[in-house]
């Protein structure tokens, strides 16, 4: 069995809809998320200019698995996996 790996994609930002604090649906047209994990916060708060954003894996119902992360209030596409 092959560990599925990241693959990271192009900076996009994305549509996503929140339900219970989670990703919903993704995209446009929406797609359903049926299943996420996360979220991983991402701080690197050393420096001036800090990053701080929430990634998650979602997988979607197209079977799709993308690893995609909320920084303030804008959602972006990390990555999908292969």
């Amino acid at each position: 069995m092959m560990t599925p790996q990241l693959r990271l994609l192009p900076l996009r930002e994305i549509s996503v809809r929140v339900r219970n604090g989670t990703p919903h649906t993704i995209g446009t047209p929406p797609q359903a998320v049926l299943d996420a994990i996360g979220p991983w916060r991402i701080n690197d708060g050393w420096f001036a200019d800090a990053t701080v954003r929430d990634e998650y894996d979602v997988l979607l119902e197209d079977g799709v698995l993308y690893r995609i992360y909320r920084q303030q209030q804008r959602w972006y596409v990390r990555g999908m996996y292969d």
